[in-house]
């Protein structure tokens, strides 16, 4: 695991944000690194393939996240100049960091990719169950089909005291 910098980052797929001239550039400094981080003109950045190429993916939020090189990445929004702001929050998002913050993948695990909190799921047989109580996304699936998040269990048990 390697961490970034605090900051604001396009969470996405790095071929919305690298100008289309630099592009070959990313890509080869990307593949000569293990971990995905490395420094791209000044900034540290970082990519991930997904488990399953191109599409679209979600994160614990129910967010979306577009693919089309097959990688997810953290860019600082600095290095974004491909597109503008609204663009990009419909190609993926724009997240502000308060602090330094963990950056990891792990395609054994629901091809797992993770910036901070922000967690996506690239195996397109691990997507999150909504509650049915109140449609929140679960951070874990569930066998049962009355399944509550921790919010709804709790109002729950508060209305069967």
């Amino acid at each position: 695991m390697k961490k970034l910098p605090a900051g604001t980052y396009f969470i996405g797929d790095p071929c919305y944000a690298i100008e289309d001239d630099k592009w070959d550039d990313y890509l080869d400094h990307l593949w000569d690194v293990d971990e995905g981080v490395f420094d791209f003109e000044g900034f540290t950045v970082c990519a991930f393939n997904t488990k399953y190429g191109d599409g679209e993916y979600q994160d614990k939020y129910g967010r979306s996240f577009n693919v089309d090189a097959g990688l997810i990445g953290a860019t600082p929004i600095s290095l974004c100049a491909k597109y503008d702001k609204e663009e990009l929050n419909r190609l993926g998002h724009i997240v502000d960091f308060d602090e330094d913050f963990i950056v990891y993948s792990d395609m054994t695990d629901e091809g797992k990719i993770v910036f901070g909190d922000i967690i996506i799921k690239t195996d397109e047989d691990e997507f999150y169950e909504t509650c049915d109580n109140c449609g929140a996304l679960l951070d874990e699936p569930s066998e049962y089909c009355d399944v509550l998040c921790d919010e709804c269990q709790e109002d729950f048990e508060e209305e069967e005291i």
